[in-house]
């Protein structure tokens, strides 16, 4: 729950910021001319394209926040790791421990 309030509040703040700025540009864009005109329509594409990459990077710290809670949770430990340039990713639980190379899975049972 929390995860998702922080996540709604941070959507919705840069949200009122991108449309609050887009209110700016909206007073000077009816009358700009020319080049002036076009730099203006390119600042407010540029704008609204920036708050999407904010609001996709929110939503993956969110889901990265949801998905260490779950592990947690679980009771199990997930390391990912860097080999031969490529991600490795090895889950611990109890009993057992699971690894995850270039896409390959391979489980081992703990003595």
């Amino acid at each position: 729950m929390l995860i998702l309030t922080g996540l709604d509040a941070g959507l919705k703040l840069l949200n009122t910021e991108t449309q609050a700025e887009d209110d700016k540009l909206m007073q000077y864009l009816p009358k700009a001319k020319g080049d002036a005109a076009e730099h203006l329509a390119q600042e407010q594409a540029d704008m609204w394209i920036q708050l999407s990459q904010q609001e996709a990077f929110l939503r993956n710290m969110a889901l990265v926040a949801l998905m260490s809670q779950l592990t947690h949770a679980h009771g199990s430990a997930c390391s990912v790791t860097r080999s031969h340039g490529r991600l490795a990713t090895r889950t611990h639980m109890p009993g057992k421990t699971s690894s995850r190379r270039f896409g390959q899975t391979s489980e081992h049972g703990s003595a």
